[in-house]
């Protein structure tokens, strides 16, 4: 009688892919710590990394990619509509 199929939920996978991404251990490491195929390890890893977009970023980014976060936040909360006065466009963005 054969072995039956072993069915792993998206969470176990999920932290199978991330260790492996993360470079916690070797991928025989992993096989061997989480019982499962070296060849299955390389398959959700992959599928981790084409399903999110990375951006990678300096640990201490320059004031302009600073500032340009800070105006994509501004543009996403005020720049869809037009603010009348110079006051009203201060307390939208203190706020």
């Amino acid at each position: 009688m054969g072995q039956t199929r072993k069915k792993h939920n998206s969470e176990f996978k999920a932290k199978v892919a991330i260790a492996a991404q993360k470079g916690e251990a070797t991928v025989a490491e992993l096989s061997s710590r989480f019982c499962v195929y070296a060849s299955q390890i390389h398959t959700w890893k992959k599928a981790l990394v084409e399903r999110f977009e990375w951006h990678y970023t300096p640990k201490h980014g320059s004031w302009l990619d600073l500032a340009e976060s800070e105006l994509g936040v501004l543009s996403s909360q005020c720049f869809d509509r037009r603010i009348p006065e110079k006051q009203m466009l201060i307390d939208e963005i203190v706020a």
